[in-house]
Formats: C-alpha cells, sequence, structure tokens
C-alpha cells in the first residue's frame, strides 16, 4: 500500500486555509478594529485586533455582568484617537499583543517542518517499498 501523495493531505489544505484565514485577518485589520469580548462577573476577556497586530486582553473587575460583545469599526485607518486607544488598552491590558505576520511565522514554520518530514517520511516509503513484479 502506497501512502497517499502530499497533495492529497488533509494537513496541507487545513495548513492552506489556516494561512489564508491568518492573511485575510491581517489584511482586513489594517484598516478597521474588530474585537470579541465576554464578560463575566469575574473580569472580562477580550481578543482584538488592529492595524496589523492582534492581542489578547484582559482585566479582573466584579462590576459587570455576564455577557458577549462584538465589535467592528471600520474606516479608522490612520485615525489618530484609536491608534492612542490601541496604545492604551495595550499597555494596560495586554496579556499578547504581536503582529499578523508574527502569528503567520509562529503557524508557518512549524507546519512546513511537518509537511517536509511527511514528504520526507513517504518518499523513503516509497523507495523501500518491495516490488509487486512476478519474478522471471
Amino acid at each position: 500500500m502506497n501512502p497517499r501523495p502530499l497533495h492529497r493531505s488533509k494537513t496541507l489544505w487545513l495548513g492552506v486555509f489556516i494561512l489564508l484565514s491568518l492573511a485575510w485577518a491581517w489584511l482586513m485589520s489594517m484598516d478597521a478594529y474588530m474585537a470579541v469580548e465576554i464578560d463575566t462577573s469575574r473580569g472580562w476577556l477580550s481578543l482584538a485586533q488592529m492595524q496589523g497586530e492582534a492581542g489578547i486582553f484582559a482585566e479582573a473587575t466584579t462590576t459587570r455582568g455576564w455577557h458577549l460583545l462584538t465589535t467592528h469599526r471600520k474606516g479608522i485607518g490612520g485615525t489618530p484617537g484609536y491608534q492612542a486607544f490601541w496604545q492604551g488598552i495595550a499597555s494596560a491590558h495586554g496579556l499578547i499583543v504581536t503582529t499578523h505576520a508574527t502569528l503567520i511565522l509562529l503557524f508557518l514554520i512549524p507546519w512546513a517542518a511537518f509537511l517536509a518530514w511527511r514528504w520526507r517520511k513517504t518518499r523513503h516509503l516509497t523507495e523501500s517499498a518491495p516490488s509487486t513484479e512476478p519474478a522471471s
């Protein structure tokens, strides 16, 4: 039994989908502020992106109730007010704030290494497979 070729691998196409999604998020964040915030009685947790950066933000408070909030502000490209807001929230509440390029590289490097390993393993299996030709 021969292994499936790499171009038919679910790992390859799932990785392509993830890379395209990260690139799309990066492109969309260049001219918009997008956030998803979960509020609980113990505090809030937010995932947000703006101008090529993405971050996880949190704060422990007891004044809020439980709800989910999504925010999408388009067309804020170089607005100084939003840039100051992003810098302020990143320094005060940012757990992790990084660029989309870093996120893409953090995914791309191990994914490419795994695909290279899989390709080498597949090539080794096909080269060492016993011949099925009848002996004359």
